[in-house]
């Protein structure tokens, strides 16, 4: 069945914390309005126990031996009890940490280690088997695919997931093998024609889809909207321009972000250690298994504030183990207020326009794993985003989205110190109805949009990419041959088009492996496909190796350009293509990890 003749248009927020799925009716009749939903996923909440909630954390848990009994994992469409997805794997994983795999979308960016290998749960000696990055992705979609299917196919085979139009949201930031990678974890789910969003973009459309047609009188013609989504485990922006297009409003994504790993799971750690200080100080110590459970109170608690603001405190209750389970209960609890501090003070600290995140990491040593930000001052790197994208003037609008904004106050506090860098110009919020849904929900819209018409955001490539080229001069003994970047995809190139640079052309020799280092930049905006950098060392980062193996009869040497597909997907696709002829030869991802 083709994608065009899909029952359901379906938007996924494949989440670093939860996965949300939204989805709305196709009744091929543009006319006739759309109700969208939110698919409610069955899931494993405790032993035995199976419930439907809005809301998959995307967690996955591997039971010990002394678990599995009596098909207390199973699900209607598994038997396998060797991991479980979800609620359960969440809560459980939070006792027993080295049994858990979290905040897995993360990794996918993680150059230093292999991401295709079987390296999950991090350091951890007590599972039989481990998983890469990209499996877990993987095993996500499949339990939304067989959830759905569940649902809604069992009767009716055309009504399954894989004959949806399906669009899934990543971060704005993930450079182009983070994109490939997601879409190989789509392929391993069996979903092969996903569409690829931003979730900034994603969250802009579920604002569209709230105000209706009533968005034109919300903001004009040269209104900048900064979208700033601070999610469980990474902090996300991108600028949205609104332009005339022909007497109609028009939109354009001028700017993205880095990617910045900080976000709620930061706070949930500073909360660990304001509430270790506060039960140390009461003369209560905890044990081992007590220590492994705070982690997740702390969350629980962070996230029952958040959802209610009328509340004042979050009781925290921490069971020992074992025949003294109740003797060695400790409670306390977190006072809203302190949460309020916590957020404020340590990740959104009131600073200027000037004041940059710092560069703590002073050891020349730097332990394997996910590249944390060393400076959690999320407001700072707003400013640093900012600064970057000057040219795009100061934002008139702000959307929030993530958990983390749930809070008035904390929206209204970063709004307050955006202001102060606009010599009090006016930075106006709109508004956000059910945040921990609203990426999925515009995701869904998306491919509503796509088949049925309405206002599309312009956006293209995410970044401006390179490759690292040496230079044509004598060789000196002892002195490496200095090296440029060339330009080969600029920022924006949109969607199905292809760049040939053909003022730049190789020599290659057949039957021989070449390759080229790609680098990238979220900044440098203004460079076109065929710019020599002379000096960038610092400036931009460097993505990964493409590489090929030049089939042909060995030794002959043949004349190519460097040629580049941006796909309706949003990847990209690198050749080198012959110039004397239609030959090309495809570049692949060298992703094997970079340990420098």
């Amino acid at each position: 069945m083709e994608v065009k003749d899909s029952k359901y248009f379906i938007g996924i927020d494949l989440g670093t914390s939860n996965t949300v799925v939204s989805y709305a009716k196709n009744t091929h009749n543009p006319e006739e309005k759309a109700e969208f939903k939110i698919f409610q996923i069955p899931q494993i909440v405790k032993p035995g126990e199976i419930l439907k909630k809005d809301i998959l954390p995307s967690f996955i848990y591997f039971p010990a031996e002394n678990e599995k009994n009596n098909d207390r994992f199973s699900l209607p469409w598994k038997d396998d009890e060797t991991f479980i997805i979800g609620e359960y794997a969440r809560k459980r994983g939070g006792e027993i940490p080295s049994r858990q795999i979290s905040s897995a979308k993360s990794w996918l960016c993680a150059s230093n280690v292999e991401r295709e290998e079987k390296i999950l749960p991090w350091k951890s000696e007590d599972v039989s088997e481990k998983f890469s990055p990209v499996r877990v992705q993987a095993e996500i979609l499949n339990h939304i695919k067989n959830a759905w299917d569940y649902e809604f196919a069992r009767e009716d085979k055309s009504l399954s997931f894989v004959f949806q139009n399906i669009t899934i949201t990543i971060p704005a930031s993930f450079d182009t093998v983070a994109r490939e990678l997601t879409l190989k974890a789509c392929r391993q789910a069996g979903i092969e024609n996903p569409v690829l969003m931003e979730e900034p973009q994603a969250a802009f459309y579920a604002w569209l889809l709230s105000n209706g047609d009533n968005w034109r009188k919300i903001i004009k013609s040269n209104d900048l909207v900064l979208v700033c989504d601070i999610g469980g485990g990474t902090s996300d922006f991108s600028l949205i321009r609104v332009s005339d297009d022909n007497g109609e409003l028009g939109l354009e994504r001028t700017a993205v972000g880095n990617h910045l790993l900080v976000g709620g799971d930061n706070m949930d750690l500073a909360l660990v250690y304001l509430l270790e200080s506060k039960l140390s100080g009461a003369g209560k110590k905890l044990d081992k298994w007590q220590k492994r459970s705070l982690l997740n109170k702390a969350r629980e608690a962070k996230e029952f504030l958040f959802d209610n603001p009328s509340e004042e405190k979050a009781k925290i209750i921490i069971h020992g183990k074992g025949s003294k389970l109740i003797g060695n209960t400790i409670q306390t609890e977190i006072l809203s207020s302190e949460l309020e501090q916590i957020v404020k003070n340590g990740f959104f600290p009131s600073c200027s326009k000037n004041s940059f995140p710092e560069n703590k990491r002073k050891s020349g040593l730097m332990e394997k794993g996910l590249n944390y930000e060393s400076d959690p001052a999320i407001t700072k790197h707003i400013a640093l985003f900012l600064d970057n994208n000057e040219n795009n003037f100061n934002p008139t609008h702000i959307l929030f989205n993530g958990g983390v904004t749930k809070s008035d106050n904390i929206k209204k506090h970063i709004s307050q110190i955006i202001k102060g860098w606009t010599k009090g110009e006016e930075i106006e919020e709109l508004a956000n109805i059910k945040t921990e849904y609203f990426v999925a929900l515009g995701a869904s819209y998306y491919s509503f949009i796509k088949e049925n018409g309405g206002v599309r955001i312009k956006s293209g490539l995410n970044r401006t990419y390179y490759v690292e080229v040496a230079s044509s001069m004598p060789a000196i003994p002892g002195i490496p041959v200095p090296t440029k970047a060339l330009c080969i995809a600029p920022f924006g190139m949109e969607e199905g088009s292809i760049l040939k640079i053909r003022d730049n052309q190789y020599m290659l020799t057949l039957g021989e492996e070449i390759s080229f280092n790609l680098l990238g930049s979220s900044f440098k905006t203004d460079d076109n496909a065929g710019d020599i950098i002379e000096d960038f060392k610092g400036n931009l980062e460097e993505v990964a190796e493409i590489e090929t193996f030049l089939e042909g009869e060995k030794g002959e040497q043949v004349p190519v350009v460097l040629e580049v597909h941006a796909t309706e997907v949003g990847t990209l696709d690198f050749y080198c293509a012959c110039v004397n002829d239609e030959k090309k030869w495809k570049l692949e991802f060298n992703l094997r990890a970079d340990n420098d």
